[in-house]
């Protein structure tokens, strides 16, 4: 009996190893839009002829994203491009009348002059600048993936998104330690560290107060990289010869995007959960903490956890490294 390997329709993404943190990135914000998401490393099972797989998982298709970053300018050579050789011979059995081959341009790339017959090349076919403007050009790729799934600029309607909420622990003990001036130089100093943070990871503050920051993320792995970053740093930081402590919470859901600021489940969720956290933890929902666990991370599994405000204990994981 012949085998079926014909799924679900899907979004092919052709990328190099290098840029993996973006691809990551990609696939969460895609994900997260219940597209589904076609790449090699999350894919092929072992033992499946690999090159078999990525061709038919090209020509199934329903679309094809290929990401030029400044590591394909350097490569002379990479599996990416005969990737890009099965999608050009696909461009041209397909109705030009219709997007199939969505070029993506990430920090320092360029689309190349790959020639895809009828005298034109890649170039000619429209690119999108995550580089310029990563909101903008996830939500110009969604008009074309899944138009009913693109956020609308200014329009407040509920969004999925990742919180990540952070506490200095012992923050009044702190101040005692210090002259006034001394205490506010080092919130800020640390409250700007966590903002940069937080943007380095492609995240955006909301929320900020004298110990604390609330970020949002489109993408669960750069959340928890983020959780992570911020930790190391402040577990660096010492006043008065003391290393300082930070409380992290994670919770991913809807959120509600206004005048006030982020609102609804997932904020709340996560407010409770750092709270829950000890000095120097990073605690988080299970669906983040099962996040984790597939991309071989340190996790701890801390069990059922009652929450202040909630009926229903809550499933934590505490992210290690």
């Amino acid at each position: 009996m012949m085998s079926m390997h014909r799924q679900e329709p899907h979004v092919f993404i052709s990328y190099l190893r290098e840029d993996r943190e973006d691809i990551d990135r990609i696939c969460d914000a895609l994900k997260r839009k219940d597209i589904q998401v076609w790449i090699d490393r999350e894919k092929i099972l072992p033992g499946e002829r690999w090159q078999i797989a990525i061709r038919r998982a090209i020509e199934e298709g329903a679309y094809f994203l290929a990401c030029f970053s400044d590591a394909y300018a350097k490569r002379e050579t990479s599996y990416m491009n005969v990737e890009l050789a099965i999608a050009v011979e696909q461009l041209a059995l397909r109705p030009t009348d219709r997007a199939w081959f969505i070029p993506i341009v990430l920090k320092g790339g360029r689309v190349p002059d790959r020639p895809i017959g009828g005298g034109e090349t890649l170039r000619d076919v429209q690119w999108v600048d995550l580089a310029e403007d990563w909101e903008e050009g996830l939500r110009r790729i969604l008009t074309v993936l899944r138009p009913e799934a693109a956020h609308r600029k200014g329009a407040v309607e509920p969004e999925y998104a990742v919180i990540l909420m952070t506490d200095i622990v012992g923050s009044s003990r702190i101040s005692q330690g210090l002259d006034q001036d001394g205490f506010h130089r080092t919130i800020v100093d640390i409250s700007l560290s966590l903002m940069e943070s937080a943007a380095e990871h492609g995240g955006r503050q909301v929320a900020s107060s004298g110990d604390g920051m609330v970020a949002t993320f489109d993408s669960g792995t750069m959340a928890l990289r983020c959780a992570l970053a911020i930790n190391r740093f402040v577990g660096s930081y010492k006043v008065n010869e003391e290393p300082l402590k930070i409380r992290i919470g994670l919770a991913e859901g809807k959120t509600f995007d206004t005048d006030k600021g982020f609102e609804q489940d997932a904020h709340h969720v996560a407010a409770r959960i750092c709270s829950a956290a000890g000095p120097g933890e990073i605690f988080c929902t299970e669906s983040l903490g099962r996040l984790a666990a597939s991309q071989n991370w340190e996790y701890r599994d801390r069990g059922w956890v009652s929450l202040k405000g909630f009926a229903e204990p809550t499933h934590i994981y505490e992210i290690i490294s």
